[in-house]
């Protein structure tokens, strides 16, 4: 999931305390059994999974639902405990360390974009704000349809390769009301928006894919650092800001963002990525640019 962030200290802890719940667990028939509600499952709640299993496969003539094996099963309320146990964990660590501002998730549609998963996902989120994130027109369209039942401060974040169909769309949520952020991956993008928020009159929110030097040697290392192919160098930042401020347009500029990578092997590489980030985050506000949220893939 991504996190919208504004400082590295809680980010550990935080981490730390959400891995730390079960979700499954052998009961005392040697079956799996699933724990909806993580450390909260009560004894009658718990879902022995080979029940499941043997329910669906078995044939109509024996009381089953006749279906073929392999299935996908899905159980929504460790969706609901997995957001709630995340804003928890992090409340608690922001708490801990007397800060003064919050955590906001967004989840990532191209991790599963069913749309029951995404549904639920705004649905159970809206209390905390919890938005989604895009990579791709398609995936732009099913999270305004399921934004538009969510909370109106929840992110709408447009990461990804974009055109100008893409940006026009991502232009038409904002006029929607919706959260919309458009993140620059690549300088070029930034010429697109501001001629077609000219165009269509829509004042844009948009954001900073910073490309950090901080890398990893996981399963995706080769992406990651200087060598990633997406984000925007220190030299690259600093002439977006300057154009923003020809233009006008430089309070538009509202959010840093940076991905280390997928699959990281430990949270203290994370914490590099975010001290890094940091830095730019500081000359950001130095140069007067002050209206920012700092967002962290992981």
């Amino acid at each position: 999931m991504n996190h919208f962030l504004h400082h590295a200290s809680y980010v550990d802890d935080a981490l730390n305390v959400f891995f730390s719940f079960p979700l499954l667990m052998m009961n005392s028939s040697g079956n799996i059994s699933v724990l909806p509600h993580g450390s909260n499952t009560l004894s009658h709640e718990e879902i022995d999974l080979m029940k499941i299993v043997s329910r669906a496969s078995d044939p109509k003539s024996r009381g089953g639902l006749g279906l073929q094996l392999p299935l996908i099963v899905c159980f929504p309320e460790i969706l609901k405990n997995r957001v709630e146990s995340l804003q928890s964990a992090f409340d608690d660590a922001i708490e801990s360390n007397d800060y003064d501002s919050h955590y906001q998730g967004v989840y990532p549609v191209k991790c599963n974009q069913d749309r029951f998963v995404v549904e639920d996902i705004v649905k159970f989120g809206s209390g905390f704000r919890f938005g989604l994130e895009v990579g791709s027109k398609p995936e732009l369209l099913s999270a305004m349809s399921s934004l538009c039942e969510g909370n109106s401060e929840s992110f709408l974040i447009c990461n990804g390769f974009k055109d100008c169909e893409y940006i026009s769309l991502a232009l038409v949520a904002r006029k929607l009301k919706l959260n919309t952020v458009i993140v620059l991956e690549q300088e070029e993008e930034l010429n697109l928006i501001i001629e077609l928020s000219s165009k269509l009159c829509i004042r844009p929110v948009i954001g900073i894919r910073a490309k950090l030097r901080t890398k990893h040697c996981g399963h995706f290392g080769s992406t990651s650092g200087e060598e990633g192919k997406f984000g925007l160098t220190t030299t690259q930042i600093l002439s977006v800001v300057k154009k923003l401020e020809q233009v006008g347009m430089l309070d538009c500029l509202q959010l840093l963002h940076f991905h280390i990578g997928s699959q990281i092997l430990t949270t203290a590489l994370l914490a590099d990525g975010v001290g890094e980030a940091t830095q730019v985050y500081c000359e950001m506000v130095r140069m007067s640019v002050l209206a920012f949220s700092l967002i962290i893939s992981l």
